[in-house]
């Protein structure tokens, strides 16, 4: 999980979770002063959720090519 599209997602995921909160604590304390654009940045979680299921399905892409070229290429158990 080195990547930088990994790192890019959990960032911009964390980011909305954490706006979505302070958006929602106006549930709690009525006195908690309501952006609108605090609205628009507590959908970076869902943007962030999609940067990283994007990358999941890329990696078992690429692992399913590899698995799929390893099986076809020749090779023996024995040593020469």
């Amino acid at each position: 999980m080195r990547s930088r599209s990994v790192l890019i997602g959990l960032v911009v995921f964390g980011a909305g979770v954490l706006t979505a909160l302070v958006v929602l604590s106006r549930l709690v304390v009525s006195q908690a002063p309501v952006v609108p654009v605090l609205w628009f940045l507590s959908m970076l979680s869902g943007v962030g959720f999609a940067i990283l299921l994007l990358w999941l399905w890329l990696q078992s892409r690429r692992r399913r090519a590899a698995v799929r070229t390893a099986m076809t290429a020749p090779h023996s158990s024995t040593r020469t």
